[in-house]
């Protein structure tokens, strides 16, 4: 379950990425249900996603901003460290 969404983006085929309040980012899709989540002890800095956003030099990953700064996810990792050692520790909303 997803309680309090705070972002949405549509991602390939029938996904739906989803920063939850509270529950981190989700990565959902209606006939599986929930494929993936990330929150803080897979590295997400806070607890909850408020941006999503794609990349278009870099279509395989996804900003994600949170209530501690931004984030990047790529093969499945999120890090605090994004393409070109881009940081950001504020909340990102």
């Amino acid at each position: 379950a997803v309680f309090g969404p705070a972002a949405i983006l549509a991602g390939p085929g029938d996904e739906i990425w989803l920063g939850s309040y509270r529950e981190g980012l989700v990565r959902w899709r209606e006939r599986d249900g929930v494929l993936g989540r990330w929150r803080a002890a897979e590295g997400l800095p806070g607890e909850t996603a408020w941006a999503l956003a794609r990349d278009p030099r870099r279509p395989e990953g996804l900003w994600v901003g949170s209530d501690r700064g931004l984030a990047w996810l790529e093969n499945g990792r999120l890090r605090a460290v994004g393409p070109g050692g881009l940081r950001y520790g504020e909340a990102v909303q």
